[in-house]
């Protein structure tokens, strides 16, 4: 079932990154001469149970993985890192998406999933993060050493996007205040 649910799968060694498919998961799972990174667009019925039984991951971290919040979290286990960052999307007439990404880190791997969202915000927009840091994998622009390098060059990413977003975002205001005050 995992081919129901992968959005993208990479395994990455010091001389490069492989480009998988659904069929090499559970292979890729048992190698150690790299690490794999598993995206997956969302976490439904099928993908909770891929990460419980391929991962072990704590019940109470897959489940916070099906449903929207709204702060930051950073939990950690024995053998791994859950941390859920957001990002903001300017969307229609002043509405701001708060679009949720779940990072699972461990020693030979890194999964990433797409929180709940709004049905209104396109799937490409949600995936847009990570589908930036697999271009720069696939293009040989990027080669991550381990799971947290590639953890930190999409969270690294993500934090100038924020920054720009909160930039246009100041400046939208700064504009709605001048003509406030400027309106009688």
């Amino acid at each position: 079932y995992v081919a129901d649910v992968v959005m993208a799968l990479r395994y990455i060694t010091p001389t490069g990154v492989e480009v998988g498919a659904a069929d090499d998961f559970e292979q890729w799972r048992k190698r150690s001469d790299g690490f794999l990174w598993a995206d997956f667009p969302a976490c439904d019925d099928q993908t909770a149970e891929l990460l419980r039984a391929q991962f072990g991951f704590h019940p109470q971290a897959v489940a916070t993985c099906r449903r929207r919040i709204h702060l930051p979290t950073f939990h950690g286990y024995r053998d791994h890192w859950f941390v859920v960052v957001h990002r903001p999307l300017l969307g229609s007439i002043g509405h701001v998406h708060l679009l949720q990404i779940e990072f699972f880190i461990g020693p030979d791997y890194v999964v990433t999933l797409h929180g709940p969202y709004n049905p209104e915000v396109e799937a490409a927009a949600v995936g847009r993060d990570t589908a930036m840091a697999r271009d720069r994998l696939d293009a040989g622009r990027f080669l991550p050493s381990s799971p947290s390098a590639l953890a930190h060059g999409i969270l690294g990413a993500l934090s100038r996007e924020i920054r720009d977003d909160i930039g246009t975002i100041a400046t939208r205001v700064a504009e709605l205040e001048r003509h406030v005050i400027a309106d009688d």
